[in-house]
């Protein structure tokens, strides 16, 4: 079955998930079933879109949102510690993952640190708001789409950064963004077997 670069950036997060490091190509050819210059290839389409990013040595160290690399967004599960190239991002990944954990931003208003405990799919918090910027034909998603995704303190909050960024979008609760970036990341999640990958059952994250 040919790879396609959908396969390869939900198979590249599900690895960045499992393994908690970079990601070798080869690593990837072998859960893709395919030839390393093939996922090489896809990688680097991908990379250009800013749909997964790779470090100096060509290892994976983001896809779909999600990074083993430190970024701006936080997700911690249990003691496992990831990041993400925005806040929507973690708000997705980790209600669609089952799992208690935090997501730890920052108001770019005022630089005020956030921190979202999550208890299985419920936010503890529910008085933030989360702008999303109106997506456009931009070059690169991680780069110029991502930075413009994040969390605030309050919902005039966010209208008032977004007005004075000159971006259109959507203000939500985290409700809502825990929702909709959920169901956008369930599956990813779905391995080609057909099998769901969830958060580990460690006593200190579930």
């Amino acid at each position: 079955m040919a790879i396609s670069e959908p396969d390869a950036r939900a198979a590249g997060f599900r690895l960045l998930l499992a393994k908690r490091r970079p990601v070798t190509v080869e690593e990837l050819a072998t859960v893709l079933d395919g030839d390393v210059e093939t996922v090489a290839r896809l990688l680097t389409n991908l990379d250009g879109r800013g749909s997964v990013r790779r470090d100096v040595q060509g290892r994976l160290v983001g896809s779909a949102g999600l990074s083993v690399v430190p970024w701006r967004h936080e997700m911690r599960v249990g003691d496992r510690r990831f990041w993400t190239w925005c806040a929507y991002d973690a708000l997705g990944i980790l209600v669609a993952l089952e799992a208690y954990g935090t997501v730890i931003s920052s108001s770019p208003a005022t630089d005020a640190r956030i921190e979202i405990p999550f208890r299985a799919v419920l936010a503890v918090r529910h008085d933030l708001a989360l702008f999303r910027v109106q997506m456009w034909d931009c070059a690169s998603v991680e780069e110029e789409y991502c930075p413009l995704v994040n969390l605030f303190e309050t919902a005039d909050g966010a209208v008032a950064w977004a007005e004075e960024e000159g971006r259109a979008g959507e203000v939500l609760t985290v409700d809502e963004a825990t929702d909709k970036g959920a169901a956008e990341w369930r599956p990813l999640l779905i391995e080609r077997t057909g099998h769901q990958l969830l958060a580990q059952t460690d006593d200190d994250c579930r």
